[in-house]
């Protein structure tokens, strides 16, 4: 992959350091860094890997962990936080990797259907 150097921007680290240390505005060229589409090793992003976790919510994350670990009745997950932070989501995964990786339980849950009762 090209060097940023070679996109004439220089040591951008040192460069952002030292303007940041003395005060001074970032230079335009230092608030963005372009990337060509031939520079990326992947065609498509669907080449990926998946992220390991939510990004920032490592905490979060060994706290549901911890709480899973929990084998008796009376425990409970409860996660707090504003709207769209994906705190369904990061339980949700957890939950799901877990089960994954036990036997299936030998609980039935039976439902009555009070339409019908039998």
């Amino acid at each position: 992959m090209p060097s940023l150097q070679a996109h004439g921007l220089g040591d951008v680290t040192s460069r952002a350091d030292a303007a940041f240390q003395s005060g001074t505005p970032l230079p335009p060229a230092l608030l963005r860094r372009r990337s060509e589409p031939e520079e990326l090793p992947f065609q498509l992003s669907s080449e990926l890997a998946d992220a390991p976790a939510m990004i920032g919510q490592e905490r979060a994350a060994e706290a549901v962990e911890f709480a899973l670990k929990m084998r008796r009745k009376g425990y409970n997950v409860y996660a707090l936080g504003p709207s769209g932070t994906g705190r369904h989501s990061l339980v949700e995964d957890l939950l799901r990797r877990r089960a994954a990786s036990e036997s299936t339980p030998p609980y039935m849950c039976y439902v009555k259907n009070f339409a019908h009762p039998q």
